[in-house]
């Protein structure tokens, strides 16, 4: 049941004030799109669909998940090059755990954590399993599937 169709939305990214932007479909539902007048982030109302849309995770039809993720794991690879980063990475948003287990193939400290879908391939590297080890973390391709921004800081650990 979606919430309270006349609230308020606060950016994600910042905490700023948006503005709503447009009404669109999505699944079988209406939803309303916001942009920050600070910031520029657009984002959806408050998401209330996820669980319903995380039943199934991964469609059959996605024939395109194996590719995308090395194609994610090359983009990260390239970045952490780029701007010289090291240390441990958490994709936030993990899904099966394919980006993980790629990473990791490729030699990075990668771990998984997805509160919607099941660790399939990265098991045994579950972010809850080694929280205590981490002191960086750094958090590529979330935004889509937080709530609130407050989700991400909490892998940002100095």
């Amino acid at each position: 049941m979606p919430p309270d169709r006349e609230a308020e939305e606060r950016c994600r990214v910042c905490g700023s004030n948006t503005r709503s932007l447009w009404h669109g479909r999505l699944m079988d539902l209406t939803v309303r799109y916001f942009e920050c007048d600070s910031c520029g982030y657009v984002q959806t109302e408050t998401p209330y669909w996820l669980a319903r849309s995380y039943v199934e995770p991964v469609k059959p039809v996605g024939h395109r998940y194996p590719a995308r993720n090395e194609l994610n794991a090359r983009i990260v690879l390239m970045v952490r090059r780029l701007l010289h980063l090291r240390g441990p990475i958490v994709d936030c948003a993990g899904g099966y755990g394919i980006l993980v287990r790629t990473l990791r193939d490729y030699g990075v400290e990668a771990f998984w954590a997805d509160k919607y879908c099941d660790n399939l391939f990265a098991r045994g590297f579950e972010y809850q399993a080694v929280r205590s080890v981490l002191s960086r973390v750094r958090s590529v391709r979330t935004l889509r599937r937080s709530v609130g921004g407050i989700e991400i800081s909490t892998f940002d650990r100095a």
